[in-house]
């Protein structure tokens, strides 16, 4: 069976669990604390997948890492992944479920790159101005620095991508200067 469409599924339950248990914000904050220790800890999902350890011992594993307790929704939904052998599709059911959250709460993604760091002002002002874009949903604003870019800005909300950024600049004056040289004869 199509791996996406398995993590679409559980995701979905575990979002109409957590609405109909009232969790729904706790839930995703644990989803996204699962994400970082899955980022920062390979050998987590490693650990997940191997058949030596039993459910119960996963379970508590997890429960662990995420500091000694989990909500009830989180429990139950971690008996039932660990109980269905779904272990190797949990990384992507905790995607899929920060997706479907996002899309349910009208939350927009959106990362910004620059040569050096902005300061908290502009990063306001900016999500400001995509809020406004978007009709007030609510943006996660990713702030990163990129020294390869020279100098400008990179904005990816979603699938749209703003790139005024002097790399791609040069890059496509080059293309076309190239491109020119070509046709000359």
């Amino acid at each position: 069976m199509y791996i996406g469409l398995i993590a679409r599924r559980y995701a979905v339950a575990l979002a109409d669990f957590a609405l109909k248990s009232g969790q729904e914000d706790v839930v995703y904050n644990e989803v996204q604390h699962l994400l970082d220790l899955y980022a920062s800890n390979p050998t987590l999902k490693v650990a997940l997948e191997t058949p030596l350890l039993g459910n119960g011992a996963k379970q508590a594993a997890i429960v662990k890492l995420m500091g000694g307790s989990v909500s009830s929704t989180l429990e139950s939904f971690l008996k039932l992944v660990f109980a269905h052998d779904r272990e190797k599709y949990f990384q992507f059911i905790l995607h899929s479920y920060i997706a479907i959250y996002k899309e349910r709460h009208g939350v927009v993604n959106v990362k910004l790159t620059t040569v050096a760091p902005l300061g908290k002002e502009v990063e306001e002002r900016i999500s400001k101005l995509v809020m406004e874009r978007t009709g007030g949903k609510e943006v996660e604003l990713q702030a990163t620095t990129d020294e390869s870019i020279i100098g400008g800005f990179a904005l990816r909300m979603d699938d749209l991508l703003i790139d005024e950024t002097i790399a791609t600049q040069l890059a496509r004056i080059k293309r076309e200067m190239t491109s020119k040289n070509n046709r000359i004869v």
